[in-house]
């Protein structure tokens, strides 16, 4: 038995090492791609309970729900609006927006208040909430292939105001790869549509260990938007 144990030991050992040599020999990262694992959104995790407590009884003078947001930030101060005689007490609160435990993505909702009232300035999705049905259909393997095809689209803006234009180096192609369910805005696939109208499924694909380049897929096409990332 003990010889057992020390001949499936080596073999072990052998299959790791002969993995390890494929992974280094072969082209890196040809079919490497898994899916994030989601979080459900809770509104206990991103402030302290006396600012979420501040940010319910604001919702309450208003009659604004807080089903689908992840509040994030809340800040306040003393200012006077243009029109205004007196300076007011200002509350700005931010929040993610989540739909069946699902991000929606490149959206946050921005509410501002005045002495405790909404303002028509304020940010806010209301477009309709998308279908109870989660369920994704495009495979890990069609999400990479697009992601292949689009990376190199990312444009890479700023710093000066005549640096030029750039995009992300073609090595991207053998990174191992992270893809993420959420939604996003319908009009980001087709222009045509008003700015975050509706919402629609969609893949958020980056490298496994950064953010950049990221490319969003629509689930049901296979559209894809490279986004754009511009530094100060």
């Amino acid at each position: 038995m003990k010889n057992g144990l020390k001949v499936a030991s080596l073999l072990s050992i052998w299959l790791l090492f002969t993995i390890s040599c494929r992974k280094h020999n072969n082209p890196p990262a040809a079919d490497c791609i898994s899916e994030a694992f989601i979080t459900p959104a809770s509104l206990d995790t991103a402030l302290p309970q006396s600012q979420l407590n501040a940010i319910d009884n604001l919702f309450q003078l208003n009659n604004l729900s807080t089903a689908n947001l992840q509040f994030f930030w809340i800040d306040s101060n003393r200012y006077q609006p243009s029109g205004y005689t007196d300076t007011v007490s200002q509350v700005e609160v931010l929040a993610y927006r989540w739909y069946n435990n699902l991000p929606v993505f490149e959206w946050n909702d921005n509410l501002t208040f005045y002495n405790d009232i909404l303002q028509p300035i304020s940010i806010i999705y209301k477009g309709p909430a998308p279908a109870a049905d989660t369920t994704f259909h495009r495979s890990l393997e069609s999400l990479r292939q697009i992601y292949q095809q689009n990376f190199m689209k990312v444009i890479l803006a700023g710093g000066p105001a005549n640096a030029p234009i750039r995009h992300p180096s073609p090595d991207y192609i053998d990174s191992c790869l992270l893809a993420k369910p959420g939604y996003i805005g319908a009009n980001l696939f087709d222009t045509t549509l008003p700015y975050f109208s509706s919402l629609v499924k969609a893949w958020r694909v980056t490298p496994l260990n950064g953010t950049f380049p990221m490319v969003y897929i629509s689930d049901s096409t296979g559209a894809a938007w490279p986004v754009g990332v511009f530094t100060p």
